[in-house]
């Protein structure tokens, strides 16, 4: 594929597309197709996957061809210049139409050239006509070669109306029979060019594609490359088989390694190259034994970027984390090449002098283009192999604050991606360890950390704070609490004290009630005794009146007095008692010559007194009153002892569980209470005075100062 006479030179260039001027070997039979097509057709589209090798074949073999066929063939065409900032091109202009004469102009002398501003004003055809042209290349055919043209469709994919007006520039131009055209795309791109084919003389109808290289073209190459070296490839077939393996899915999905039919080139010159600078320098035959030490595909193409990486930064990682960051970062976007404009001492953030290094080992590509360098890399099929490799060196060298600081870059800087104050510590003592490792990122990433420790230290302070007041309010509200506690349990207490203070009052009352019911009792017993022995004085001065023989008329009134002012009872149980006949005669004598307003003494006595008086005076049988006044004591007597066994029983069940009084005053019902009080009067009233005055009067009767035993006429009742 490529190859150099000088014996020991390393022959297999690497990533890079081969350069006119280098010999291609393995593509014969593809450089001869396509030049047959194009010299015939005048129109070709070239399309091939991503590194089969199309730059390589136009460059190393289809431009040389077309120049020995009397071709003047014009510097390859890019489509992807950014004219925002070219001095005097106006807001507007079609970018794709300005880079395409942009790409053509970089060729010429400078003497010859034109600025943007005055190529910006031009028509595609009218600038290809008055293009400057060698004189011994004069009348030729012009051949224009649009490479990588796919750009066309990736570079501001929203402005659609620009490309359709570049197309139909580029339609006008290659009306003219004297210009033939070349597209070479990627044909992955090839479909997305369906809208604009109509805008082209032919309608890109005239195809060519560019498979891998096939295993003997591959064969071919590494053996011939390796022969202008200086060393002969007994090994070949076994590293082509190799790199020609691949992993297919079967129906039941499972995977079988199988090997294919093709190699990729890129892969072929970056293993060679690699195995080449590993063997020993005077060994001159490549075996198998060398393929089994130091052959390999991505690995190789990462090793060989990680080497020259490490060459240039030597032992300065800061350095070799920006190289790396910039080749991953700024030239690789989106999982795409992308470009970087040469600027006065550094591009894009590194020094051109590194970039340089990156130039000279074919990892990065510089193309002038409207008076500017740009910068990319050599090939796609190194962006994968340089993103794996340098997550890899990321793990095995980068410290955890610069993995944290990287990852917030990547993110956009979230505030979620700074470091913790727990992990700041160690960050700072790290950080103050080793500056010389730190970049500009690492730093601006710190001091967003150590500013958002102190936002939480600040929040964490108040939050404190508030925590700490909160604390005190709730131990304020809980001594409170105990203490209202402490005060409602010393009412409680008061009003259970007051209430049991109330229960011993009430007790105390009723006791008091009770004994002043037996106060009264003793005190209405003792008026009823009073009373009756001053009615019994008063009966006895009236019996010791009436039983003289003699009595005056002041004598018999006052005896009357005295019997009026007695109580019926009173005069009842005088019955029952002996007096003599003329006291009784004497009585009744008197009570019938008492005044009118006395007389009442009479109608309230019943029949049974009457008859008692009646009989005192001769009218009635003594028999017969015996009989009743002996019915009328049992029946007092009866009734007396009734009474007083039912009030004692009354007294004796109060406090008793089947006590109808109420338990708390001792109070009887209405209708018990009256029969209680109707009892209570009765044996009262009527059995124990007629007890006491029975035995008074008995005990009287036999008295002297009443009874004269030897007077005969003096009798009793029985």
């Amino acid at each position: 594929m490529n190859g150099t006479s000088s014996l020991g030179r390393n022959p297999f260039v690497g990533p890079r597309p081969i350069q006119k001027g280098e010999t291609l070997h393995g593509r014969a039979r593809e450089l001869r197709e396509l030049f047959n097509r194009l010299q015939a057709r005048r129109i070709v589209v070239l399309h091939s996957p991503s590194g089969a090798g199309k730059s390589s074949l136009v460059q190393a073999g289809l431009i040389p061809r077309l120049e020995a066929a009397s071709f003047d063939v014009w510097k390859p065409i890019r489509v992807n210049l950014d004219p925002t900032g070219l001095p005097g091109v106006p807001v507007g202009i079609n970018r794709y139409r300005l880079s395409a004469m942009v790409s053509l102009e970089d060729e010429l002398p400078p003497a010859h050239r034109r600025s943007p501003e005055q190529l910006a004003a031009l028509d595609f055809a009218e600038y290809l006509r008055t293009r400057p042209r060698r004189k011994h290349r004069a009348g030729r055919n012009v051949v224009l070669l649009f490479d990588q043209f796919e750009e066309v469709l990736t570079t501001a994919p929203l402005a659609v109306e620009a490309k359709h007006a570049f197309f139909s520039a580029v339609g006008r131009a290659l009306e003219h029979e004297d210009y033939w055209a070349l597209f070479i795309i990627r044909e992955d791109h090839l479909a997305a060019f369906a809208p604009y084919r109509d805008k082209l003389p032919t309608q890109l109808s005239n195809t060519f594609r560019l498979d891998l290289l096939g295993l003997d073209g591959a064969r071919e190459a590494a053996v011939e490359l390796a022969r202008q070296g200086g060393r002969s490839f007994p090994a070949v077939d076994a590293l082509i088989r190799d790199l020609s393996t691949i992993r297919t899915q079967q129906p039941d999905g499972s995977f079988v390694v199988e090997q294919d039919v093709h190699v990729e080139p890129v892969h072929l010159q970056v293993v060679c190259r690699r195995l080449w600078d590993a063997m020993p320098k005077d060994d001159p035959s490549i075996d198998e034994e060398d393929i089994d030490a130091y052959a390999s595909v991505s690995e190789a193409l990462g090793a060989y970027y990680a080497d020259a990486v490490r060459s240039i930064a030597k032992t300065n990682m800061a350095l070799e984390r920006s190289i790396r960051e910039w080749v991953g970062e700024t030239l690789i976007v989106g999982g795409i090449r992308s470009q970087v404009r040469q600027e006065t001492n550094t591009s894009a953030g590194l020094d051109n002098r590194h970039i340089e290094r990156l130039l000279d080992s074919y990892l990065v590509r510089a193309e002038q283009r409207a008076g500017a360098n740009w910068f990319e890399l050599s090939h796609d099929r190194l962006v994968e192999p340089i993103l794996h490799d340098n997550d890899r060196w990321e793990q095995a060298h980068l410290h955890p604050l610069q993995v944290q600081a990287k990852l917030w870059e990547d993110g956009k800087r979230d505030r979620a991606l700074l470091l913790r104050p727990e992990a700041l510590i160690g960050a700072l003592l790290w950080a103050r360890n080793n500056p010389d490792r730190l970049t500009e990122g690492d730093r601006e990433f710190l001091a967003w950390s150590e500013s958002l420790r102190k936002q939480e230290l600040r929040r964490r302070v108040l939050l404190l704070l508030v925590t700490a007041t909160f604390a005190v309010v709730a131990i304020l509200a809980v001594l409170s609490a105990r203490k209202a506690q402490r005060e409602s349990q010393r009412a409680h207490e008061a009003r259970l004290a007051a209430v049991e203070a109330g229960e011993r009052a009430e007790q105390a009352s009723l006791d008091a009630r009770r004994k002043g019911v037996q106060l009264q009792a003793a005190l209405e017993k003792a008026d009823f005794e009073t009373r009756a022995g001053r009615d019994l004085l008063r009966l006895s001065l009236a019996q010791f009146i009436t039983s003289r023989a003699s009595v005056s008329k002041d004598d018999r009134r006052v005896a009357a007095g005295l019997l009026a002012d007695m109580e019926l009872e009173e005069i009842q149980e005088q019955f029952k008692h002996r007096i003599p006949q003329q006291g009784w005669e004497l009585l009744l004598s008197m009570i019938l010559d008492l005044p009118r307003d006395q007389l009442d003494v009479l109608s309230s006595l019943r029949s049974m007194e009457l008859r008692a008086l009646m009989w005192s005076m001769g009218r009635c049988p003594p028999a017969e009153l015996h009989q009743e006044l002996m019915h009328v004591e049992s029946e007092v007597a009866e009734a007396s002892v009734q009474h007083c066994e039912a009030l004692d029983a009354c007294w004796k069940c109060r406090g008793a569980e089947d006590c109808v009084a109420d338990p708390e005053t001792l109070r009887l019902p209405p209708a018990r209470q009256r029969e209680f009080e109707r009892c209570h009067a009765l044996t009262s009233e009527r059995g124990a005075a007629l007890r006491h005055q029975h035995h008074v009067f008995d005990t009287a009767l036999l008295d002297d100062d009443f009874l004269e035993p030897d007077d005969p006429t003096q009798g009793s009742v029985p």
